[in-house]
């Protein structure tokens, strides 16, 4: 497979999976979005929905005094990514610890279906699939 998808350069981590649209209402995609915001909310209570926008094409699905976690798409490849807030009043390191042990292993287990394995001169990347 070899597509680029964006995401924020300095995201802590970033899982990526594919995503079929089937018609052009965006019904589909509109649903696996609440479902991403349902799944996070659902175990930790201190995130609520963002729709901001980091860069141009990474948008912000839900945030906390410690991250924000957000998704990119191009082609029907996804990239769903965190990053750490670093202007936030905390330590930083502990934001760092928080999304460790909470955010990556959710994104991992749910949402890990492609690991990227590098990126060629001209930009296209090339993933692989996930065995589980």
């Amino acid at each position: 497979m070899g597509r680029g998808v964006s995401s924020p350069n300095y995201a802590l981590h970033k899982v990526y999976f594919p995503f079929e649209f089937e018609n052009e209402d965006g019904f589909e995609w509109d649903f696996m979005i609440d479902e991403i915001r349902e799944t996070f909310k659902s175990l930790f209570k201190s995130l609520y929905n963002s729709d901001t926008w980091l860069d141009r094409e990474d948008k912000v699905l839900l945030e906390n005094d410690h991250c924000q976690i957000g998704i990119s798409e191009y082609c029907g490849l996804c990239c769903l990514w965190v990053v750490i807030k670093e202007e936030n009043d905390f330590n930083p390191n502990l934001s760092y610890s928080w999304v460790d042990k909470n955010i990556i292993p959710i994104m991992n287990k749910y949402y890990s279906d492609l690991k990227k394995m590098g990126t060629m001169s001209n930009g296209v990347s090339v993933y692989e699939k996930v065995l589980l």
